[in-house]
């Protein structure tokens, strides 16, 4: 970003700052989903941290249309906090 133009610099710094939260957010989460695994074997927070860092942080084709059902199967478990199996994961 340095080399840009001021006004593209100022441009892209709120879209950066974004990013960079949506970055410390995802990695609370994993870090949050390890402790949870490790101390109840459950995965639903690493359920909660795969869909955030999927909706922020990876590349979207298509506005997010696609034929993927991870939120479908997960819903469950992730909001009646309901214990979640590793396995579960995998298969997303």
């Amino acid at each position: 970003m340095v080399s840009l133009p001021r006004e593209l610099q100022l441009l892209h710094a709120r879209r950066l700052a974004g990013l960079l939260a949506d970055l410390a957010q995802a990695a609370l989460l994993t870090e949050e989903a390890a402790e949870e695994l490790a101390k109840d074997g459950s995965a639903r927070k690493a359920a909660v941290a795969y869909l955030f860092a999927r909706e922020h942080l990876m590349e979207r084709r298509l506005g997010g249309i696609s034929g993927d059902r991870s939120v479908l199967d997960l819903f469950g478990p992730v909001t009646r906090y309901e214990p979640l199996e590793e396995s579960a994961l995998a298969a997303q």
